[in-house]
């Protein structure tokens, strides 16, 4: 639930065209769901 949320967040981010904070939050969401469904899980790669 964090990780859709910040990726909603990086969403909002990009259209307002605060790409670096976009960015950002995106990798925050990114980790989190290597952290919880692994690397190898499609929803990641």
């Amino acid at each position: 639930m964090i990780a859709a949320s910040y990726v909603h967040i990086g969403i909002v981010y990009t259209k307002l065209k605060r790409y670096q904070e976009a960015i950002d939050i995106l990798e925050k969401a990114l980790n989190i769901q290597c952290k919880v469904l692994g690397t190898d899980h499609l929803d990641v790669g």
